[in-house]
């Protein structure tokens, strides 16, 4: 392989799906219909507030990758990657430490719309990137098989959490936690990736 950094960018870019993006799209309806106590009719019409909120940060993401786009380099995508935990960790917070019903759903959908925003700005970044960094004959095959990764991993990943939050029961702050602190060290460990990209974009 002469450019490993296209897998190691790949696998990360793959991770945040399987991590948090999953994460979020179980623990909306599992924790807003049936662990917060909400009626039922209230508690439908609060998820599809939720739904709302997560397709305005994809939205907000999707603008923001437009109008950074010169000022992002790749050295800025571990910060990137470092909201995207703490706003996980937000979440996990409000669940172990709020007792108002709604107070805690505020904070899930904040933590949920900043997750959003910021996974699809860098997913965008890290796609441009991956294009910039493949030779033109195979930038097709490469992309489609990032995305075919991406694909599959999701619904494995919502898959886990199904059984990670019924194992959980009332403790549902764990994932949250978790995943947090995983997508930190991933982060740490992976800094020397992304201030590598951008010179094997220059050297290409």
């Amino acid at each position: 392989m002469e450019k490993p950094v296209l897998w190691r960018v790949s696998v990360i870019f793959s991770g945040v799906g399987l991590l948090l993006t999953s994460l979020i799209l179980i623990a909306l309806p599992v924790l807003i219909t049936q662990r917060l106590g909400f009626a039922p009719d209230t508690a439908n019409r609060l998820y599809g507030y939720a739904l709302g909120v997560v397709a305005g940060g994809a939205i907000v993401g999707g603008i923001l990758a437009g109008v950074l786009a010169a000022k992002l380099k790749p050295q800025t995508i571990p910060f990137i990657l470092i909201g995207c935990a703490f706003a996980v960790l937000a979440g996990g917070v409000a669940l172990q430490l709020l007792t108002n019903p709604m107070f805690i759903y505020v904070v899930l959908i904040a933590g949920a719309g900043l997750l959003v925003a910021l996974s699809t700005l860098f997913q965008i970044q890290l796609m441009s990137y991956i294009q910039l960094l493949t030779p033109k004959e195979l930038v097709g095959k490469v992309i489609s098989f990032v995305i075919c990764i991406c694909m599959c991993l999701l619904p494995v990943g919502q898959f886990i959490y199904d059984f990670v939050f019924e194992m959980t029961g009332h403790a549902a702050y764990i994932p949250f936690y978790v995943a947090g602190a995983t997508m930190l060290a991933v982060t740490l460990f992976t800094r020397p990736v992304f201030a590598g990209i951008e010179t094997s974009i220059i050297s290409a």
